[in-house]
């Protein structure tokens, strides 16, 4: 399919029919107009206070709808990423909530949008089936309990693919990402207060190349998650994994470094049933892992030194004890943690989520 291509801006402009960005609709009229097979594209900064924003149609599974930033001629901003740093948004306006939050539709393809809010709550809520690529999400709430960047318990078809989400709160039950039944694949999760917390993954989901920076806890974990998998750990202050019950997933070709005192690399609330560590790397832990059952640990190393390039870039150095341990820890060769990192095309993530087999061309950029 092609779709459809909408304009809009915060106040609209000439006809506002969406037709163009001289013409563009509101970002009002875009919520409630908007329609399967349509993809709006906003330019500059969106600004709302405390409503909760929804829109009113869906999309499809072969008509979804989607969103996206452009410039002000009506071209397409799509972020890029260099391996270590985060998202270059050059351009792309922000979608500034006091209070309120964003909900996207089912069959939505978000790519590249930027959004903040100060919300106690979520600051985006994706609706199944639906995808965000290369978004940046941000809860900039100083100490909320409830405060979390994207937040989804809807589904089986959710995916954050390439994202950046932050949070700042300092209370210690915030997550920057809470998730069920869906995955987050690739991307940058960071914490502004120690107190606050990564990713929460509540049953069949799995967190795959993902960079975690700052936080108390990078992944905390439930029964029947299917697995943290080349992930990057760097200054957890409590650990880099948790687990939120009696089963926890296998954690595969990560890398950690800790905070030192009392981080360790892995924390249970309870005695975890059997299960297994594949070929990770982890240093700096000052404290011992609680409740690991009878795990298995193949291959795992011991950092002496800080693997990452930086504080903020966590490709791999080559220090010796740090970055150079980690090229061993790869399976079949490969580098343990997040990069290089593989991440899947929009197009192949619609094509596996939502059996979309009649578009195969569809591309979000």
């Amino acid at each position: 399919m092609a779709y459809t291509e909408k304009y809009v801006t915060d106040a609209g402009a000439g006809a506002a029919d969406g037709s163009s960005i001289a013409n563009a609709w509101s970002w009002a009229t875009m919520l409630t107009t908007l329609a399967a097979g349509e993809r709006a594209n906003y330019n500059g900064t969106i600004t709302r206070t405390t409503a909760n924003d929804t829109f009113t149609n869906p999309g499809t599974a072969t008509n979804p709808i989607a969103l996206r930033p452009c410039d002000a001629s009506g071209v397409a901003i799509v972020p890029t990423r260099t391996a270590g740093a985060a998202l270059t948004m050059t351009g792309v306006g922000v979608i500034t909530y006091t209070s309120g939050g964003l909900t996207l539709p089912a069959y939505m393809e978000a790519t590249g949008i930027s959004v903040t809010s100060a919300k106690a709550g979520n600051t985006v809520n994706p609706t199944n089936p639906s995808t965000l690529y290369r978004c940046s999400v941000a809860n900039t709430h100083a100490s909320s309990s409830a405060a979390c960047a994207i937040y989804s318990l809807g589904g089986d078809n959710v995916e954050i693919i390439d994202c950046d989400s932050t949070i700042a709160s300092s209370s210690s039950s915030a997550y920057a990402l809470t998730l069920a039944n869906c995955g987050v694949i690739g991307g940058r999760v960071s914490c502004g207060s120690a107190g606050s917390n990564g990713i929460y993954l509540i049953s069949r989901c799995a967190a795959v190349n993902v960079v975690v920076i700052n936080c108390a806890t990078g992944i905390t974990t439930t029964a029947g998650v299917f697995g943290v998998v080349n992930c990057s750990f760097r200054n957890c202050s409590v650990a880099a994994v948790g687990s939120d019950g009696n089963s926890v997933s296998p954690l595969i070709n990560c890398v950690a470094w800790g905070a030192g005192g009392s981080s360790v690399w892995f924390a249970g609330a309870t005695s975890v049933r059997p299960n297994f560590q594949l070929y990770n790397a982890v240093g700096n832990m000052g404290g011992a892992d609680t409740n690991e059952g009878n795990w298995t640990t193949t291959g795992q190393i011991t950092l002496t030194a800080d693997p990452f390039t930086s504080s903020t870039d966590l490709t791999l150095n080559n220090t010796s004890g740090g970055g150079a341990l980690c090229f061993q820890t790869g399976m079949n060769g490969v580098d343990g943690g997040a990069w290089p990192v593989d991440i899947p095309t929009p197009e192949e993530v619609a094509a596996a989520m939502w059996n979309d087999t009649t578009s195969p061309n569809r591309t979000l950029t």
